[in-house]
């Protein structure tokens, strides 16, 4: 579905959910696929983390004119209701839970021109309950609400990426950026998108492929081999 695993109704953060599944559990039960019809599931994700509604979000960023700047560049208003949604810096315990919940073989980064122009960027790599750092994603609505982010800094980059096809093109600082999402998550990052014009998402998707994704499967997409 249109939203994340933490708006799925079983292994989001509920009552501040979806009322059905955003998980790949649901190609089976929406489509009547065999469990043994997936060769691979591909997690998709922004460079950035947004919410819709309420709800906890831990890595929320509460600088207002940072928030803002992330919601005008990358168009952040809810399809339905067209609200503005909630952004957050890129939280590595978040991909980890939909890693779990969807059995993720690999996944792509998003609108990474969104955050060009940032001299410091931030990256969510665990949280802190109750004064205890923790290891997982919370299953408690009560625990989440209490959760504190540890950040890690990293440098950003100047220069705007729009036009950008090829990973070794890209500013070493973004490079930098996506290597470090990578080695954190603990699972190939193969797909790598620097636009939010879905037109164009597939021609400026696949520019980065790391040494731990080189014996990934190929995907095949309108005769292209990606």
């Amino acid at each position: 579905g249109a939203g994340g695993v933490g708006l799925d109704i079983d292994f989001g953060t509920y009552p501040y959910t979806f009322s059905g599944s955003c998980s790949v559990g649901s190609v089976f039960t929406g489509l009547g696929l065999p469990y043994n019809a997936i060769e691979a599931t591909i997690g998709v994700c922004k460079a950035y983390t947004t919410r819709h509604g309420s709800g906890p979000f831990p890595s929320e960023i509460l600088d207002y004119d940072i928030s803002k700047l992330i919601k005008r560049r990358g168009d952040e208003a809810g399809f339905h209701l067209m609200r503005a949604r909630r952004c957050g810096w890129f939280d590595i315990m978040l991909l980890k839970h939909g890693q779990a919940v969807n059995c993720l073989s690999s996944f792509a980064i998003t609108k990474l021109d969104v955050l060009s122009e940032f001299s410091k960027l931030k990256i969510v790599t665990g949280y802190k309950l109750r004064g205890s750092v923790i290891d997982h994603f919370p299953s408690n609505i009560d625990d989440l609400n209490e959760c504190e982010p540890i950040y890690e800094e990293v440098s950003g980059w100047e220069e705007p990426i729009n036009d950008v096809k090829r990973f070794e093109d890209l500013p070493p600082n973004a490079r930098n950026y996506l290597d470090r999402i990578e080695e954190l998550a603990g699972f190939p990052l193969v797909w790598v998108a620097t636009t939010s014009d879905a037109e164009s998402l597939f021609r400026s998707c696949l520019l980065y492929t790391s040494d731990a994704a080189d014996d990934l499967l190929c995907v095949d997409l309108g005769g292209r081999r990606i």
